[in-house]
C-alpha cells in the first residue's frame, strides 16, 4: 500500500511441528505534511492608489493542489496572491489541500495597509507682505501642482476652510495654519 489509510494485514507463520500462528494486524500510513510552502505578511504597506500584494509566498504549489486564499471572510479558489488597495487591517489565510495522502496546510497572517504620504510636489507657500490700504487681500501666495487639497485655519486649528486662502484688511500679524489633505493619505 502506498496511500494514507488504515490497512489490515494477515500474518501467517508456520513452523514444523507447531500450530501455525495466524494473526491479523492493523497498520496505519499517516498522511504527510505539505512542506515547502509558507506565507509572510508584507510589512510597511502604505496606500498608493494601486492594488498591493498582501503576503509573500515561499515555495510553489504542486499540480493538482486545491488552493484557497481567504481575506477576511471571503474565500477565493486561486493560485494568485491576494491584493488590496484600501487602508486597513486584513486577515489573510492560505489553505492548500493536496488529496488524502497529505494533511491540509493552513496559515493565517495579519497585514496592514497604512495611510499613504502625500506627495506635495513643488508646493510653495509664502507670506504676502504689504502695507495697509483699506482693501482686503490674501495673506498667502500659494503655488501647488499636486492632487491634494489645501486647508487653512486662522483660529488655532479649531476650524479649517478648504481651498480658500485667508484674507485680511487691517494691519497686524496673522498666524495661518495650512494642511494638505487627500483621502487615504496622512
Amino acid at each position: 500500500a502506498t496511500d494514507a489509510g488504515t490497512y489490515s494485514v494477515r500474518v501467517v507463520v508456520t513452523r514444523q511441528g507447531k500450530d501455525p500462528l495466524d494473526k491479523t494486524v492493523e497498520t496505519i500510513i499517516k498522511p504527510a505534511d505539505i512542506e515547502g510552502i509558507d506565507i509572510a505578511p508584507v510589512t510597511g504597506l502604505k496606500y498608493n492608489e494601486a492594488d498591493q500584494a498582501l503576503v509573500t509566498l515561499t515555495g510553489e504549489f504542486a499540480e493538482g493542489d486545491d488552493v484557497t486564499w481567504t481575506v477576511g471572510v471571503d474565500p477565493v479558489k486561486t493560485w494568485d496572491i491576494p491584493k488590496r488597495m484600501a487602508v486597513g487591517s486584513y486577515t489573510v489565510t492560505l489553505t492548500v489541500e493536496r488529496g488524502d495522502n497529505y494533511n491540509k496546510f493552513e496559515k493565517t497572517v495579519e497585514v496592514d495597509i497604512a495611510l499613504g504620504e502625500i506627495d506635495l510636489g513643488d508646493l510653495k507657500i509664502e507670506a504676502v507682505d504689504r502695507t495697509y490700504d483699506t482693501t482686503e487681500k490674501p495673506l498667502l501666495d500659494v503655488t501647488k501642482d499636486g492632487d491634494y487639497t489645501l486647508e487653512y485655519s486662522t483660529d488655532e486649528k479649531a476650524t479649517w476652510v478648504k481651498d480658500t486662502i485667508p484674507t485680511a484688511t487691517d494691519a497686524g500679524e496673522y498666524v495661518i495654519y495650512v494642511k494638505a489633505t487627500k483621502d487615504g493619505y496622512n
